[in-house]
């Protein structure tokens, strides 16, 4: 639903969401808020953090640990959450091109797997996943290759997946 109110800034260039918008948008007081200025428009966001991400992510991490499949990273907008590879660490910056994917929404399989994960990797993207909750973006699963090989089928649907599992526990927030 499209809600238009004009506000005024105050002395300290604040403003107040109305209440209806902080309940549609399930916030509440002191919740993290993500403000965006692009193309000259400001886009206000719910924040899930590092942390609520991670507590979705974990028992999925082991699952796919425990079935053997070790090429999934869990991302925020712009850091490594948790991943299945050693040295992808947790918090480490994606790369802009990685952002930029994510931005887009959209489930990505590049014909070209050259896209690096983090700065100074051997492993790039093979397909990205994004996490969004009410249109939102919260995150994204991406599959990535040392070898540069394409995604499997399995990979894909499981991708595929446990993107709508956690976008579901996101919603619940």
């Amino acid at each position: 639903m499209n809600k238009n109110i004009i506000r005024r800034l105050d002395d300290f260039g604040r403003i107040t969401l109305p209440h209806d918008m902080r309940r549609m948008m399930h916030l509440e007081e002191s919740d993290p808020v993500e403000i965006v200025y692009e193309d000259r428009r400001i886009t206000i966001s719910p924040y899930i953090t590092l942390n609520e991400i991670e507590y979705f992510t974990i028992p999925c991490l082991k699952a796919l640990r425990k079935s053997g499949d070790n090429h999934y990273i869990f991302t925020t907008r712009n850091e490594v959450c948790l991943s299945c590879i050693k040295g992808i660490d947790r918090g480490v910056s994606l790369t802009e091109a990685l952002v930029t994917i994510l931005r887009q929404r959209k489930e990505y399989i590049p014909d070209d797997i050259s896209i690096p994960i983090i700065a100074h990797s051997p492993y790039t993207v093979s397909a990205v996943f994004p996490i969004l909750s009410a249109g939102d973006l919260h995150g994204g699963i991406v599959i990535v290759s040392d070898d540069y090989t394409k995604p499997t089928e399995t990979q894909l649907v499981k991708a595929r997946f446990l993107r709508d599992i956690i976008a579901q526990e996101v919603e619940g927030v």
